[in-house]
């Protein structure tokens, strides 16, 4: 099983075990689905001994109104580990605890950086990836502007033709730093379709024979 947590996700709870007293165990809950996290709400200690173990007591109130408020449900526990052991027999007890959650995560501190780990009621270890979701956000948008969602369906042959469902998809797999200069070029100003290859190359500093090739690959033909 995979667990995605988004990349300011783990910078602010991280941030959270930075600003506190780093010495005792801390804890808390992400909320989201199984396999992606959306929100944590961090919850204090309550054990007896917080520097080696971590107790959430009586959390399971502000884990429901706290989903309420958001949306998602709780779906792992978090407590840290201060001496950046990793996993431990004790983990396993307090994983299997019938009022833990069916995911715990347990967050290593290492001093200069902070290492996760996961696992269910059955003890499986989990695997965690940290993604960066304006990036891919940002990625589709652009493969929208582009008419792109089928970028992704391509095949090579073995003579090393490149098929693609999407043609606009084939043309950008085909840009390289030369083409995506003169299509940039075009985009700037829709007018510029009205001016000459004499002017892409003065605007962009690429040779007469650049600025060819390069209408070539993106069929312009209009241009003199």
């Amino acid at each position: 099983m995979t667990i995605f947590v988004p990349e300011k996700l783990k910078e602010l709870v991280e941030g959270w075990i930075l600003q506190s007293d780093r010495k005792r165990e801390m804890g808390g809950t992400f909320f989201g689905s199984e396999t992606e996290f959306k929100s944590f709400l961090p919850i204090p200690n309550f054990s007896e001994k917080p520097q080696s173990e971590f107790s959430k007591g009586n959390a399971q109130y502000y884990e429901r109104e706290f989903s309420k408020l958001i949306g998602y449900p709780p779906i792992a526990g978090m407590h840290t580990h201060p001496d950046g052991s990793i996993p431990s027999g004790n983990d396993c007890k307090y994983v299997q605890h019938p009022t833990t959650l069916n995911i715990e995560i347990v967050i290593a501190d290492m001093g200069n950086e902070f290492r996760w780990f996961g696992f269910d009621k059955n003890l499986k270890h989990l695997l965690i990836y940290f993604k960066d979701i304006e990036l891919e956000r940002a990625v589709l948008s652009l493969s929208q502007s582009f008419g792109m969602l089928d970028i992704g369906r391509c095949m090579v042959t073995q003579k090393g033709e490149l098929l693609c469902e999407n043609e606009k998809g084939k043309q950008f797999l085909n840009f390289d730093t030369d083409t995506y200069k003169v299509w940039s070029w075009l985009e700037m100003d829709k007018n510029k379709w009205n001016k000459t290859k004499k002017q892409i190359h003065l605007d962009t500093g690429l040779s007469l024979k650049k600025v060819n090739d390069a209408l070539v690959k993106l069929g312009v033909k209009e241009l003199r």
